[in-house]
């Protein structure tokens, strides 16, 4: 995963070409398809949340940026919100109220987040190498 303060990247295998930007490795998403097709096909929902510019999915990635210059901090505060169900395994309980109006999308970002957590968890605990670096 590559982020910034206004977009994130998804890359389901290991990108060739990123340079000067940190990459966050986030372990298993399960199929990439399935993941594109999930996040793309709910824009109209992200739309509601933040002002988005870029939704776009495919086999390789998932990448989403805003608008920045009509972002307002509310609205940036819940897209890095957002991007941290991905980064830090943490679905926060107003995006899941928010969410839960597409009991598919929900349930695939709540599995999501309990994957990525647990991804975490063994890294913190030494069981295994480490998926940040």
């Amino acid at each position: 995963m590559v982020s910034s303060d206004h977009e994130f990247g998804i890359y389901y295998s290991y990108p060739r070409k990123i340079r000067g930007q940190q990459v966050f490795h986030l372990g298993p998403l399960g199929d990439s398809l399935v993941a594109s097709y999930r996040l793309v096909r709910n824009k109209d929902i992200f739309k509601s949340l933040f002002p988005v510019k870029i939704v776009y999915g495919d086999e390789n990635r998932f990448v989403m940026s805003l608008s920045a210059k009509s972002a307002s901090s509310d609205q940036q505060q819940r897209f890095h919100s957002f991007m941290n169900i991905f980064q830090q395994g943490i679905f926060e309980a107003d995006l899941e109220a928010i969410f839960k109006k597409d009991r598919s999308l929900w349930l695939y970002l709540k599995e999501l987040s309990t994957i990525r957590k647990f991804w975490l968890d063994l890294v913190d605990k030494g069981h295994y190498p480490s998926l940040l670096d």
